[in-house]
């Protein structure tokens, strides 16, 4: 975090870029393995008074996975796909 300006009414403004880099799954292209590498960023950008304080929470992420089994096309079918 770095302090950008000081407002005339003694104010900080600052700006801060969380980043969070997530190791992700590798891709083999022509036989060289590449990690794959996921970034995610959020910029924000604060005002505050001398003294005063302030928390910033991290990136959030919340993955859903749902499996099923069947045949394409035929298992949603009544009769064929029961």
């Amino acid at each position: 975090t770095e302090v950008s300006e000081l407002t005339s009414d003694g104010a900080i403004s600052t700006g801060d870029t969380p980043i969070r880099n997530q190791d992700g799954t590798t891709t083999v292209i022509r036989g060289i393995t590449i990690p794959a590498l996921q970034v995610r960023r959020a910029e924000t950008t604060v005002e505050m008074s001398s003294g005063s304080s302030i928390v910033m929470a991290g990136l959030i992420q919340e993955r859903t996975r749902h499996a099923v089994e069947g045949v394409p096309g035929v298992m949603n079918t009544p009769v064929i796909g029961s």
